[in-house]
């Protein structure tokens, strides 16, 4: 029979977590496969955070999750292209200018607009990524202007945006794909950073999963440096997990903490 895979496992601690209509976060999006899963197991009340820092992988969760776009089934998706150690700014920003998604470009050459905005890629990728998203039914908003949901979901989405994550996935790495950059990696300094942001945002009972990986260059210090995280998280805080195959030291391995 064999064991779950550490993706199957995460998703297995997830599900037995998250409800329709809750609020999750997709730390490191990448294909978009976590993305979707969260988006389809929240449904169209709940609200999906996603960040990468290249516009690439915004681009590829964009495409996975049009199937629930056309069907009506996609929750209130933020695709935000920054790194997943500034989710906070994100995340808990107050309900003002609620949107099924938005990219902003830059407000002047090397600054990022702040506060009631998600901020996208700049220039003509902005723009490209834009017309793709608003081809498959998902609203956006340029510099100046709000593009709001429908109003009974608007209304839900601002009750909602004020509440705590009920999940929040990572997986760490890069990108995958043959025509996506390997030497983009995340990095350890800005994980742990995020991890930390994450078990702030996050409810009581709700969850962190982080899928490691410690066979490629970086890897193995990131790995490290996330387990010694959670094993030293107070135990009136959160418990923690680690699910990982004992023979296959290379291997990617999950470690999961739920908050207290």
């Amino acid at each position: 029979m064999g064991f779950l895979s550490v993706l199957s496992m995460a998703h297995k601690l997830i599900v037995e977590r998250v409800s329709p209509g809750d609020t999750v976060v997709d730390a490191t999006c990448g294909n978009g496969v976590d993305t979707r899963f969260l988006a389809e197991l929240v449904g169209a009340r709940g609200t999906v955070y996603a960040f990468d820092i290249q516009a690439q992988a915004l681009q590829r969760t964009s495409e996975r999750l049009a199937p629930l776009a056309a069907a009506g089934k996609l929750p209130l998706l933020h695709l935000v292209q920054d790194s997943h150690a500034a989710m906070a700014a994100y995340v808990a920003m107050p309900p003002q200018g609620v949107m099924a998604a938005m990219v902003a470009p830059p407000a002047a050459s090397g600054s990022r607009l702040m506060g009631p905005r998600l901020v996208g890629p700049a220039g003509a990728e902005a723009a490209r990524l834009a017309e793709s998203l608003a081809a498959e039914s998902l609203s956006w908003a340029a510099a100046g202007d709000v593009a709001a949901a429908n109003g009974s979901r608007a209304e839900y989405a601002a009750a909602q945006h004020s509440s705590k994550a009920a999940a929040v996935m990572f997986n760490l790495g890069y990108l995958p794909g043959a025509d996506a950059d390997p030497a983009v990696i995340t990095k350890t300094d800005s994980t742990l950073a995020a991890l930390d942001a994450a078990l702030t945002l996050l409810r009581p009972g709700g969850i962190i999963t982080i899928v490691v990986y410690p066979g490629h260059v970086g890897g193995e210090l990131e790995a490290a440096s996330v387990e010694n995280w959670a094993s030293a998280l107070p135990q009136l805080t959160a418990q923690a997990v680690l699910y990982r195959m004992a023979q296959k030291p290379d291997s990617p391995y999950l470690i999961a903490v739920e908050k207290k």
